[in-house]
């Protein structure tokens, strides 16, 4: 078994073990600590529920489309309206007018109390809108299981990200005391005669490109937790700490997110095939337009004049045929087939997208495989031509050029193995989400 780092916390992942992997990382010293660090993968989850405003807004578009679906439905239910009228009069009704007579004029005061209800009895746009608004709805429903999966998988890679950061960091840190140490003695050297001041000035730039490396992985290490933090939706900077155990990720993930069987019930392909039927529900709701409507309306009405009441109650039926608005049903006819095959178009292009996407993250690991593979054996002969330059130095038969020129080489690959160990972490938590539903 191949350890990721050389010192710190183990921590074993299910997954890692399947490629003889064992994640090791430890905070670095000398970076100071963020506000805040998560203990565990379910800590992390539970902040993510708590304050993702990404996963609020899905959320809430859940809440939009059954809004809507309410009100397709609500115009088909029974519509029941009241109104009252108190009427009086600024002018005085002429003389010997009665009041009844000056009333019905408006020149006596009088109140009337209504009531109207109707019922639509064949309205086929308005069931077409219920339906439509139930498909609708069901997208949103779709559209909102994937937006959890792509926000835990952002959220478990923002976590990798951080443990990758600090590590490189904690790789330059050290690359800046070997280079301190070897700038050291070539300084003794040098006061000794053993050594020139060309050897000197080889070194003291590999320290300053040491220490520039340093700097840059520092602020590296500030962006990942700024990440993390946004992935979370905290208003500060979120690190991991040493204790973090990335088992919790395999484990959590069956009680979050249920694999599918195969890219077609895949959440995101299955809204956007739902898409399609939506579209054609608006196409059929433009041609609904051009079919006659029946209604029933009930209205009551008591007219209050001197003291007695006149009621009036009346049952219609409501016939609305339409015959022409200007052409305006049939430019709506032509855009609803317009978005309809718009919509046919993103469907294919998400499906591909999609079928790509598995695809990909299933060759993602064999790829990170096997480059950490030339990794880790580029590692080894980088240390062995480091070794076997320091000893043609300390015996005075190598250069300053060919000690600076190994001992770089040896840091650069040490931050390659660290980061191709991460590559194969990463394409292994994308594998986990790839063809998952995860409950909001």
């Amino acid at each position: 078994m191949v350890p990721l780092f050389h010192s710190g916390v183990f921590v074993s992942l299910p997954f890692a073990r399947r490629v003889g992997l064992l994640v090791v990382f430890s905070l670095p010293a000398f970076a100071e600590a963020p506000p805040r660090q998560l203990e565990s993968w379910d800590e992390a989850v539970a902040l993510f529920s708590q304050h993702s405003t990404d996963a609020r807004i899905a959320a809430q578009e859940v809440v939009r489309a059954g809004g809507r679906r309410r009100t397709a439905l609500g115009a088909l239910l029974p519509q029941i309206n009241g109104s009252a009228l108190a009427s009086f009069s600024v002018l005085q009704p002429p003389a010997g007018t009665d009041e009844a007579t000056a009333a019905l004029y408006g020149s006596a005061p009088y109140q009337s109390l209504g009531l109207v209800a109707q019922l639509s009895v064949v309205d086929v746009r308005g069931w077409n809108a219920v339906f439509m608004a139930h498909q609708a709805e069901d997208v949103a429903k779709l559209t909102n299981a994937d937006a959890q999966r792509l926000l835990l998988v952002n959220l478990a890679q923002a976590l990798l990200n951080v443990v990758a950061a600090e590590k490189t960091a904690e790789l330059n840190a050290s690359g800046v005391a070997a280079s301190q140490s070897r700038l050291e003695l070539a300084e003794k050297s040098e006061k000794a005669g053993a050594t020139t001041s060309l050897d000197v000035a080889r070194l003291r730039q590999d320290l300053a490109l040491a220490k520039s490396n340093s700097v840059t992985s520092d602020e590296a290490v500030r962006q990942a937790r700024e990440a993390l933090g946004i992935a979370l939706g905290v208003d500060e900077p979120v690190g991991v700490s040493p204790s973090f155990s990335l088992d919790g990720l395999a484990k959590h993930v069956p009680e979050r997110c249920r694999e599918v069987a195969d890219l077609d019930a895949r959440p995101d392909v299955r809204a956007a095939k739902q898409s399609m039927n939506v579209a054609k529900r608006g196409v059929f709701d433009v041609d609904a337009q051009f079919i006659p409507t029946v209604a029933v309306r009930m209205n009551t009405q008591a007219f209050i004049i001197a003291g007695t009441a006149i009621p009036i109650w009346n049952v219609q039926a409501v016939l609305t045929v339409p015959i022409w608005d200007g052409g305006m049903r049939y430019g709506a006819l032509r855009d609803a087939k317009a978005v309809e095959k718009q919509v046919e178009a993103r469907t294919e292009n998400a499906v591909r997208r999609a079928r790509v996407e598995v695809d990909r993250a299933r060759r993602a690991i064999e790829v990170a495989t096997a480059t950490r593979a030339q990794a880790e054996e580029a590692l080894k002969q980088a240390e062995l031509t480091d070794t076997l330059t320091k000893k043609a130095w300390d015996a005075g038969a190598g250069t300053s050029l060919e000690l600076v020129t190994a001992a770089s080489s040896l840091r650069a690959q040490r931050l390659q193995l660290a980061l191709r160990d991460y590559d194969v972490l990463r394409a292994r938590v994308v594998a986990l989400f790839v063809l998952s539903e995860c409950n909001p």
